[in-house]
């Protein structure tokens, strides 16, 4: 038994080859409509691949577990008054709140930063120590500002590598040489590591000193203790919403805030937003494969009709192969098989040809595009499914067939 159903497999295999090899040119452009169909699938899922990867190394350096505290618009009578005030005290206060691991209250300017004839436009952070924790700075060169710098006001500072790239030779040591800050020389303490671009922004154009040193050389003692924001990192992922809430319960008591009134204050979640941001990745990656889809769609509606077309010339050849005792069975599986041996070495043709073009197309634009292995398996599947799909309805319309009647079509 097991020996018959061999033989007749390599039967419908062999009729099925013969059959696609018999009309080689229209066998090849319904091929090509699967080949096409799948590269575009290929490429578009590399392509969104590519997004996200880039995306996460953008944000990795952002900062991790990370809440915000930032002035909040005050109203009184429904109008509008200004911005409220964070001030120093208001990170002593956080600071004393559970599963808070590190606060860094910060002042932000732009300033030009000079170096003899050379100048640049950079983001000067003047804040504390903990910041290198909670943004995940590094220095790649020299040292770290430390407690006694700030409590000094020393005039040290840590560039990024956009900044040491611009006021600095190549090869050029920036280590302890001076770059001025509105006239203020300071000395370069370290250059950080290399973070890129997250959300539009340059994260290396920047310049940290510490905060005593902002408010008594560069901008006067007229925000002695405010700051434009505070940085908070939490302990732990999970322990961020509750964070969130101890420390709002805290400022509203610090700032003896009624139980009626609006907080003058605002508390970001940095995590959630970058976990948004990453999500249009992801959404992207679908949306791109998505589109992709609808020409394997078009691909496969053209084996069914290429198949539809090939029962209707092969009628008489169906009718003698039932009159001579061939199961409805052999004559499904061959038009079945012959749909999905065009799906298969169309959906091979067109991942060899997808990954060829995404990997041609990342050397060209010097970006890292993945590969992974679901990409050889979704082209297995869409052989497959498009296959089974496709070559179905011919396939049962064949068995349907009269053989009396199928004999004496011409």
């Amino acid at each position: 038994m097991m020996t018959n159903s061999i033989v007749m497999a390599e039967a419908i295999i062999r009729e099925s080859w013969i059959s696609m090899k018999a009309n080689k040119l229209r066998t090849f452009l319904t091929m090509l409509g699967i080949v096409i169909g799948v590269c575009a699938v290929v490429i578009m899922v590399a392509a969104g691949q590519t997004v996200q990867k880039l995306i996460n190394q953008q944000l990795a350096g952002v900062g991790s577990n990370m809440l915000v505290l930032q002035p909040e618009m005050t109203a009184q009578g429904g109008l509008r008054q200004g911005m409220s005030v964070i001030r120093t005290n208001d990170a002593d206060v956080i600071k004393r709140v559970k599963h808070i691991s590190a606060v860094a209250p910060s002042v932000n300017f732009s300033f030009m930063i000079v170096r003899g004839n050379s100048n640049y436009s950079a983001q000067v952070m003047g804040t504390t120590p903990e910041i290198m924790t909670i943004n995940n700075f590094v220095v790649d060169k020299g040292a770290e500002l430390t407690e006694s710098d700030s409590r000094a006001g020393r005039t040290a500072a840590l560039i990024g590598s956009t900044i040491a790239r611009e006021l600095f030779e190549e090869g050029e040591d920036p280590i302890g040489e001076v770059i001025r800050i509105r006239n203020v020389p300071f000395t370069v303490r370290g250059v950080l590591r290399p973070k890129g671009t997250a959300m539009g922004q340059d994260q290396d154009a920047i310049v940290i000193i510490p905060l005593n040193t902002l408010r008594r050389k560069l901008r006067g003692a007229r925000i002695a203790n405010q700051v434009m924001a505070v940085y908070i990192q939490v302990d732990h992922e999970s322990n961020i919403e509750r964070a969130k809430n101890l420390i709002e319960i805290a400022l509203r008591e610090s700032r003896r805030l009624r139980p009626d009134a609006d907080n003058d204050f605002r508390i970001m979640d940095v995590t959630e937003l970058l976990d948004t941001i990453r999500s249009v990745g992801v959404y992207l990656s679908l949306l791109l494969a998505s589109i992709a889809s609808i020409s394997l769609f078009v691909g496969s509606i053209g084996i069914m009709n290429m198949m539809l077309v090939s029962v209707t010339e092969r009628t008489r050849e169906i009718g003698i192969r039932k009159a001579i005792g061939a199961p409805n069975s052999a004559i499904m599986g061959q038009f079945l098989l012959e749909a999905m041996l065009i799906s298969f070495i169309g959906s091979m043709m067109g991942m060899l040809l997808g990954i060829g073009l995404s990997q041609g197309a990342g050397m060209i634009f010097e970006t890292e595009v993945p590969f992974s292995t679901g990409t050889i398996v979704l082209s297995f599947v869409v052989a497959v499914v498009v296959g089974i799909a496709s070559g179905l309805f011919p396939a049962l319309k064949a068995t349907r067939l009269d053989p009396i009647e199928s004999l004496r079509y011409q």
